[in-house]
């Protein structure tokens, strides 16, 4: 996916955790059962209250943090607060 960019002002509308969402419940409704990823920090906390789970060590990666991790269909939770 890579990242998404928002305009400063309508930050804070849960734009990129809606997008993320989408992806994920198209990608699982089309028959996939899991997907890897690696992922910054703050998609890390957003992924976990998801259902996604840490697949290894946190490396560097274009001069900010970068964490493996994995969401299978069956673990997906669709987030309550948007």
């Amino acid at each position: 996916m890579g990242r998404f960019a928002v305009d400063p002002s309508l930050r804070g509308q849960k734009i990129g955790r809606k997008l993320v969402e989408y992806a994920f419940t198209d990608a699982f409704a089309s028959g996939i059962e899991r997907v890897d990823m690696e992922c910054r920090d703050v998609t890390v906390r957003i992924l976990l209250e998801m259902g996604a789970q840490i697949s290894g060590e946190s490396f560097e990666f274009y001069g900010a943090r970068a964490t493996p991790m994995v969401m299978h269909r069956r673990d997906y939770r669709v987030a309550q607060d948007f």
